[in-house]
């Protein structure tokens, strides 16, 4: 093993050695590497001045208010003095101030490197704890992302995939939402409600069936489909999907905005277990181009279904014009 090691620790540095001592590239890459650390580097320090100096006007803040509550001399400024009547919550705000990320980047930090000195479970909570606190730390994300509060900004998914069929062709099979749980893999259920709206049902984390209604807020035949979720629905989302022309194919947008629950965390943990919608899209939206181009296509666990069944079905309506 410690033989098998030291070889591939050798030809790590030599594939390294010959590609920053390369007669005719080496130098330039070199120079680009020295000036992407110099970069770093100046980026780094410059954050840490910033973080440091809201620190120290906190620090400062908070001492001056500790004075005059115990001396005494507490005056509520007026708004038109700069005074405020509650106090925001750095947290909850939607991005967070630089010394607040340090302090929780450090104490997560700290954290998951004590707990890699402990034994379960104590281990595990330590680590849990210190990750959800690195996390906001690195995304720079109040508790509203971090964590699926109100007033997180969501997860943005877009993708584009060309379609070798004209528009005329392509756009009705995305108008028969209700088939699509027969080649999408994540989708267990999709019911027509009428006038527009639908009730969907999809696998989450671990198999776990998450659901909600949507409803189409836009519909223009070959151009335009698009949705929101009802109030109330397990996941937050909205989307579209847009056609266009490509020469002799279809050009199709898919741009999707969801709050999973949990927020941003909720959203790693799915990923961890194989439930994350960026990578469940690129697998959709291929089997979609390979049941137009091909005639039919298959999702894993499902048996195979043909571009005719799904035409045959008559498409949910839309939503009645307002």
């Amino acid at each position: 093993m410690d033989r098998a090691m030291c070889f591939l620790g050798g030809a790590a540095i030599g594939a390294a050695a010959m590609y920053y001592f390369d007669p005719d590239r080496g130098r330039a890459r070199r120079t680009m590497c020295e000036s992407r650390w110099v970069g770093r580097g100046n980026k780094t320090k410059n954050y840490l001045g910033k973080a440091g100096r809201d620190l120290s006007h906190r620090v400062q803040g908070l001492a001056a208010g500790a004075t005059n509550l115990a001396t005494g001399n507490v005056r509520e400024r007026t708004p038109d003095e700069g005074g405020h009547h509650a106090p925001s919550i750095d947290l909850l705000q939607e991005n967070l101030a630089p010394g607040t990320r340090l302090v929780l980047g450090t104490a997560g930090a700290g954290l998951v490197a004590l707990g890699l000195t402990k034994e379960a479970p104590q281990a595990c909570l330590m680590g849990t704890i210190g990750l959800a606190l690195m996390w906001p730390a690195i995304s720079g994300e109040g508790a509203g992302s971090s964590f699926g509060f109100k007033g997180g900004r969501g997860i943005c998914v877009q993708k584009t995939v060309n379609i070798d069929g004209p528009l005329e062709r392509v756009f009705p099979f995305f108008t028969r939402y209700d088939n699509w749980p027969r080649f999408m893999a994540h989708l267990k259920e999709v019911s027509d409600l009428g006038d527009g709206r639908s009730h969907w049902v999809a696998a989450g984390p671990v198999g776990i069936p998450v659901s909600w209604d949507a409803r189409i807020t836009q519909f223009e035949t070959n151009r335009l489909i698009a949705w929101e979720s009802e109030p109330g629905s397990t996941i937050t989302n909205a989307g579209s999907l847009r056609f266009e022309p490509a020469g002799s194919g279809t050009r199709v947008t898919v741009r999707m905005w969801y709050v999973p629950p949990g927020g941003v965390l909720g959203h790693f943990a799915a990923r961890l277990f194989g439930a994350d919608p960026r990578s469940e899209m690129d697998d959709d939206l291929l089997r979609m181009k390979g049941l137009i181009e091909q005639g039919s296509t298959r999702a894993p666990g499902k048996g195979e279904v043909a571009r005719q069944d799904v035409l045959a079905a008559s498409a949910p309506e839309p939503a009645p014009a307002l």
